[in-house]
């Protein structure tokens, strides 16, 4: 049900809509939005995040980009509206504005099982142009073929389908059965934590090869703490196509738990490549450190502390590799520096204690390593400890950095 400030917000896009004269520069960001349910057969409901699914990945072709669903989720939150509700057009074009995307899809369907009619809409944000409908019909059992061919008249119409031919696009139609699609699509909405897994194990056993469900296992078997199998569903999902930077974020910090760090500093090799940030630099520099590789650790630290200079999760590392590199009083200053912006981080006190107590300044050690006890932190077990194992890595990554 739209409020009456929806509505408004409606009909001023409309007029909107009537007054716009000029074009912008074509976007290649796209956010899809669910499509409206106009149907009355209750199965069908599955449908409207079904498709806004498989036309993303259908629209997803060199030079194109979709945000995906959950960040989709993120943006619609952070515009202070409830995620996996209906939404009206106004609050789609806020999200989208929030989002900062190029084009917003959106659209309906109705009709039955055996004829499905599917409506697009494009709107161009920069102009708010509002563009023609897309259309298709056909039976449930041709969805795969009715979302390919919307997904390449989306890109046909906005001038971005590249050197793609339509009959090498048709390629591209959707090999995940219904039914498995439509398991994955009720598992997002599901709030209990053991029907959500079973209904995506239920979709992986219908097609195996269905990275999107593999990867939502593995976030599951991180969260439950079972890294082996979290790389057994994530290695899956890249198996048959490239990783996205989350499941090489994922798949590195479960092979440094489990210390594979070859593997790790292969996924974080290719993260800080593709996409260098603070989380992927200093979880490299952690697998190079444990692994001895000192010189390797410092680049990377260092590449970490240009990006966040505060960071205290950076600067305990890069004290203990000081530290390990027998300069304790470089070791000192970076802790000594973190502090004063972090002054309650126990184990920054616990190094403080460790490298103080190297130097012989014992009083101090002992103060500094009393403060950690203070906040916390256990000294006698964790300086028990091989300092390697004192290094922490980040365990999500914040793609908004």
């Amino acid at each position: 049900m739209r409020t009456r400030l929806e509505t408004l917000a409606g009909c001023f896009l409309s007029l909107l809509l009537a007054v716009e004269t000029r074009p912008a520069a074509a976007g290649a960001t796209f956010l899809i939005f669910p499509l409206e349910n106009l149907s009355s057969a209750p199965a069908l409901g599955w449908l409207g995040e079904g498709l806004a699914f498989s036309i993303a990945r259908g629209l997803r072709i060199p030079g194109v980009e979709v945000i995906d669903y959950d960040d989709r989720l993120r943006f619609t939150e952070a515009a202070d509206l409830p995620p996996n509700a209906p939404l009206s057009r106004a609050s789609m074009i806020r999200i989208a504005q929030h989002a900062s995307v190029g084009r917003l899809v959106m659209g309906s369907y109705s009709g039955t099982a055996e004829n499905l009619q599917i409506t697009i809409r494009v709107l161009e944000m920069k102009p708010l142009k509002l563009e023609g409908r897309i259309t298709a019909n056909g039976p449930l059992s041709a969805l795969p073929q009715l979302e390919n061919e919307l997904s390449w008249n989306i890109l046909a119409h906005s001038g971005l389908s590249g050197s793609y031919s339509r009959e090498e696009f048709r390629a591209r139609t959707r090999v995940i059965p219904n039914l498995a699609l439509s398991h994955y699509v009720r598992s997002l909405d599901v709030e209990d934590q053991e029907e959500q897994g079973r209904l995506l194990l239920k979709a992986v056993e219908l097609h195996d090869d269905f990275p999107e469900a593999l990867i939502r296992l593995g976030r599951r078997s991180i969260r439950e703490g079972n890294c082996a199998k979290a790389i057994s569903y994530l290695e899956s999902a890249r198996k048959n196509q490239r990783a996205d930077l989350e499941t090489e974020f994922m798949l590195g910090n479960c092979y440094l738990r489990q210390n594979a760090l070859n593997q790790a500093t292969h996924c974080f090799s290719d993260l800080a490549s593709a996409a260098p940030s603070v989380e992927s630099f200093n979880n490299l520099a952690v697998a190079h450190l444990r692994n001895g590789e000192f010189s390797l650790a410092e680049q990377n630290l260092l590449a970490a502390r240009n990006l966040s200079a505060i960071d205290p999760t950076v600067a305990l590392n890069l004290s203990i590799l000081r530290h390990l590199q027998n300069d304790d009083r470089s070791a000192q200053e970076v802790i000594e520096e973190a502090l004063r912006l972090n002054p309650s981080h126990g184990i920054l006190y616990l190094m403080l204690g460790l490298v103080l107590n190297s130097q012989e300044q014992r009083e101090r050690a002992h103060a500094a390593l009393e403060r950690a006890r203070g906040l916390g932190a256990d000294p006698e077990k964790l300086l028990a400890e091989d300092p390697k194992k004192l290094t922490r890595i980040f365990s999500t990554w914040d793609r908004t950095r």
